[in-house]
């Protein structure tokens, strides 16, 4: 069972708003809250900034935050391990 406090933290994560950004074919990204395209990099800004991200695919709607993040992740050690 859960506690009052467990309740209202899971209650809280759902009222969260999250910025959805957009994923098109061509590889774009678009934060339609702000209007404007967005590069990985300032995704992954976003999130070190604390803001939850959610990346859809702009035509069937699927969620790629997964795949996103973690390509996220891929280049940002590709960088550290560059010499």
């Amino acid at each position: 069972m859960k506690s009052k406090s467990a309740a209202r933290k899971s209650a809280d994560e759902k009222s969260k708003p999250k910025l959805v950004i957009k994923k098109y074919s061509d590889r774009r990204l678009y934060d339609a809250a702000a209007s404007l395209y967005v590069k990985l990099e300032d995704i992954a800004q976003m999130v070190r900034e604390g803001i939850e991200v959610k990346v859809v695919d702009a035509r069937s709607g699927k969620d790629l935050t997964r795949l996103i993040l973690t390509q996220i992740i891929l280049d940002h050690a590709r960088e550290e391990s560059a010499p």
